[in-house]
């Protein structure tokens, strides 16, 4: 049965070329693909690689309503594996879903393009494509949102950790010169939490909290 779904994975992927059938017909390839992909690393690992990405941004264009949703559940459980996490972030996904982030049509596909993109910022080296798509001012303006706080926060720590910079001034981890590519880009979000309306926020060490009032 495993190999047989395994199988249906390219057709299913072929599908979403097919821009005759209309919206329902996509969103229903996307569906079918998060059917196969949740709580299964190795047809997530799959439908990555038959090229299904950069099939669902090409759909995100023109996308609204439950196609945005459909896409943004799917980049949610592909992103989830590691594996799959720098092949997606090397295309426009995060930028995309930056997009739906700042202006989702419902709070639940706002907060699923949230915990795509803290998935997405596990990563270290996703960091720059992170911040070329203009992540840390969305990350800083959702800090007072209640429901959102907690993960926007992460996602600020996580790409503030992947500067070398940034840990050696800020106390993040570890110090010591970087040999790395893109420290310039990842630099970027200490300088953006320094300079941002968030200045109440301090790093503690361990946690992003709130400063005490004066």
């Amino acid at each position: 049965m495993a190999r047989e779904m395994l199988g249906a994975i390219p057709s299913l992927v072929a599908m979403l070329d097919d821009s005759g059938g209309g919206k329902e017909l996509l969103a229903a390839a996307l569906y079918a693909l998060l059917n196969l992909g949740t709580g299964n690393d190795a047809n997530k690992a799959a439908i990555v690689q038959a090229g299904v990405v950069l099939k669902m941004l090409r759909i995100a264009e023109g996308a609204s309503g439950a196609l945005t949703e459909a896409l943004v559940t799917k980049l949610l459980c592909l992103i989830a594996l590691d594996v799959n996490k720098p092949i997606i972030a090397a295309s426009w996904a995060a930028l995309f879903l930056v997009r739906v982030f700042e202006a989702a049509a419902t709070e639940l596909v706002r907060h699923d393009a949230l915990r795509a993109l803290l998935n997405m910022s596990i990563a270290a080296a996703n960091a720059p494509h992170l911040l070329a798509a203009g992540l840390t001012p969305s990350l800083l303006a959702a800090v007072g949102d209640t429901a959102a706080s907690d993960r926007a926060l992460a996602a600020l720590y996580n790409i503030v950790a992947a500067c070398p910079e940034g840990r050696r001034s800020g106390g993040l981890g570890r110090s010591g010169p970087s040999t790395s590519g893109g420290v310039e880009a990842r630099c970027g979000a200490d300088r953006a939490l320094a300079a941002g309306p968030r200045r109440a926020w301090s790093w503690t060490g361990r946690s992003w909290r709130k400063r005490s009032k004066r």
